[in-house]
Parts: C-alpha cells; structure tokens; sequence
C-alpha cells in the first residue's frame, strides 16, 4: 500500500514538473512574441516619421483662414472652456512655420485675440485692452499648438510626444489606416491620430481624458494638396459624448510666403 501510494505521489509530481515545463515554455513564446510586436510596431513607426518627414519637405510654412461654420456652445461646454472659448470665434486666421511654430488670431466681439505657441512659448495677447500673457509650458505639452491643430502630422511631432503605433484598422476602401497614440512626456494625457497609410492624410483625431475617455474627436475631410502635403478642408468637432459641436471650413490656403520668425514673438 505504501509503495503504491508512493509510486502515486512520484507520478503526481512528474506530471506536475511537467506542466511547469509546458507553462513555461509558453510564458517564453508569448514574451519573445510580445517583444517582436513591440520591435515591429516601433520600426513601423521610425519607418512612418521618415515618410512624413518627405512629406514635409516641400512645405515650409502655411497661412489660412478657418471659418467657423457652426457651433453649439453647450456641447462645447463638455469638452472644456478653452474649446468652448475658441469656437466663439465666427472667423480666425492662422500662420504656421515649421517645425511647430503657430499663431492663431481672430475677434471676439470687438476684441482681437491672438493665441502663439512656438516650442515650449505660449503667448495670449488682446490688444484692444493691453493684455499679454507668456506661459513656459514645458510641463504642459498639452496647451501646445502645432500641426495636429491644422489637420495634417509633421515630423516635430516625434519631438513633442512619445509617438506608438498603437493599432491598424482597414478603411472603406481595403487600404490600412495606422491609429498612433501620441503620449505627453510626464502626464497621462494622451491622444489618438488616424492616419491613411497611403498617402498620409489625417483622418481623425481623438484628445483623451486622464482615465483615456474621450474628451474629444475631430474628423478631417475633403483634403486638398498642397506642396505635396494632404491639408483637410472641413473638419466636425464632436464631444466626448458623440454630440456635433461644432464644424469648420479652412480656406484661401498658401503655402511658402516666406513667414517671419518674429510672427511668433
């Protein structure tokens, strides 16, 4: 009876070695595959800046005008008193250099409101009344301005935030869509781009609250090209809760006047 038990025990513990062996083997596989996935999602996304980047290179700087087609304030509400602010505006005017420098100027009312970023500067000046207000936002990337705001990805973007290919999804077409998440250095916020896989063209662009909701998504069509860059016409501005809050229309775009550092001062 006891050798019969021990013989037992001696089996159990064989079998138990055994399923160890099978348990680890598998944890190793899904490791070296999850280590793969990681090497070939950021290739893709090394791969993707050298592209935009080409993109860029015939564009220098850009100015247009963005009119305010529709908006709805308390929808705009939800997603936060600068969105709620900024689409009061029924008309502005924009200028932007590469790599990130952007003004933003419009009225409100009978005031003229000029918003600038150029790297880690934010500037909000309103004439009509001398104010002026400079912020260092190295700390707050998330108030930054750059072409993301325009509609279209530029290689400075790889500068301002930690850039994942985060997934693929197929358009209408059959052709790949790359979805990158864009993280802001020391802070949970982040936002996610789609991006056609054929010819770089924006497609959308959803701003994430702290606990990843959606606080915001901005889809960009009708683009036209411009120096070989894919600019988007209209843009729907809808709030975390799928309502429309507001659309645009970008207009009298040009490319390479040859826009002056101190426009950004």
């Amino acid at each position: 009876m006891e050798t019969h038990i021990g013989s037992a025990g001696s089996g159990a513990i064989s079998g138990d070695i055994e399923v160890r062996k099978r348990i680890t083997i598998i944890a190793v596989i899904g490791l070296c595959l999850a280590a793969f996935i990681v090497q070939l999602n950021a290739d893709e996304s090394a791969d993707l800046r050298i592209r935009v980047k080409q993109s860029n290179s015939g564009i220098k700087d850009l100015k247009a005008t963005v009119v305010v087609k529709d908006s709805n304030r308390k929808e705009l509400e939800k997603m936060g008193k600068v969105f709620a602010e900024t689409y009061q505006f029924k008309k502005a005017n924009l200028c932007f250099k590469l790599p990130d420098c952007l003004k933003i100027n419009g009225e409100l009312g009978m005031m003229k409101v000029e918003f600038v970023t150029a790297g880690n500067d934010r500037h909000i000046r309103i004439p009509t009344i001398r104010f002026k207000k400079h912020e260092d936002i190295t700390e707050e990337q998330e108030k930054r301005m750059s072409s993301l705001d325009i509609g279209f990805i530029s290689d400075a973007v790889w500068d301002i935030y930690s850039v994942k290919l985060a997934r693929k999804e197929k358009s209408e077409s059959g052709t790949d869509i790359y979805v990158l998440k864009l993280q802001t250095a020391g802070s949970k916020k982040s936002q996610e781009i789609w991006i056609d896989s054929t010819d770089l063209r924006m497609l959308r662009r959803d701003r994430l609250f702290d606990d990843g909701s959606l606080k915001v998504k901005t889809i960009y069509s009708d683009h036209k090209l411009f120096g070989g860059l894919w600019i988007p016409i209209k843009a729907e501005v809808y709030n975390g809760e799928g309502k429309l809050a507001a659309s645009t229309e970008t207009k009298d775009i040009e490319i390479n006047t040859g826009i002056e550092d101190k426009e950004f001062e």
